[in-house]
């Protein structure tokens, strides 16, 4: 097991290296003894991915401060891995020196502080939302519920803005697109009885809006900020995508 003071690594690579090497998937990220991320993957590629990405965090805060990167082979689950999970190995690796790093010695403190301060923000605005969707009971059932407001003209009218962004977002290109047909409302007045269509593609898509609505009243602010994002740093965009769809709900 690694000293405390001992760093086996100093660049990005060489951690990657280790950590192929070691053949455990389930590995987590501290700096000091405060966990950073942990996660228990399903293979070593999907691991080196999320580790890459992490490190290139780490390195982009400019950070001088020593990291361990701790690996179990027994955890399954994520929520497992604590400062407190018995590691089977570990490195430390520290990838600026202090003279490199913002601020040059001693002045790195403050910066570091900063984007762990971020870090736990996010964890906290991540467990507001799930707590409040664990919390949250039944839909009521005005208005027809979903489907009736699926129904309503109003509503249909707005849907090719809401699906060309949605769509543009997730399927690769970056780019909102209006080229979407929803027929008018007046040819889904056809519709009678209990059958109800199966759900398409764009169904679903205001389903989730709808859902989201809830828990974020600023949601236009927020899917235009995912749109600016996906077309001016499209990296991010797609390292941000990377990490949400790794995560269990």
């Amino acid at each position: 097991m690694a000293s405390a003071r001992t760093i086996q690594a100093r660049d990005k690579d060489t951690v990657i290296e280790m950590y192929r090497a070691m053949d455990v998937r389930a590995f987590g990220i501290f700096a000091g003894n405060e966990p950073i991320f942990g996660k228990a993957p399903d293979s070593i590629e999907e691991g080196e991915q999320l580790l890459c990405q992490w490190l290139d965090w780490i390195d982009d805060s400019k950070s001088a401060a020593i990291y361990s990167l701790r690996v179990y082979r027994k955890i399954t689950d994520d929520a497992d891995i604590t400062n407190k999970t018995p590691f089977n190995a570990c490195i430390n690796f520290r990838l600026h020196d202090l003279s490199q790093a913002i601020g040059g010695p001693g002045g790195n403190a403050g910066y570091f502080s900063e984007f762990t301060n971020t870090i736990n923000g996010l964890r906290s605005e991540m467990k507001k939302i799930n707590d409040r969707m664990d919390e949250k009971e039944e839909e009521e059932e005005e208005d027809g519920g979903i489907i009736g407001k699926l129904m309503n003209p109003g509503f249909i009218e707005q849907l090719p803005v809401i699906v060309g962004v949605i769509k543009g977002l997730f399927a690769g290109g970056g780019q909102a697109h209006d080229d979407h047909e929803i027929p008018p409302s007046g040819r889904i007045s056809g519709i009678t009885g209990t059958h109800i269509p199966a759900e398409t593609d764009d169904q679903k898509i205001a389903m989730a809006i709808e859902r989201l609505k809830i828990h974020l009243p600023d949601l236009p602010a927020v899917l235009t900020k995912l749109a600016d994002m996906a077309e001016k740093k499209p990296g991010t965009f797609k390292s941000a995508l990377m990490v949400i769809r790794s995560m269990k709900v």
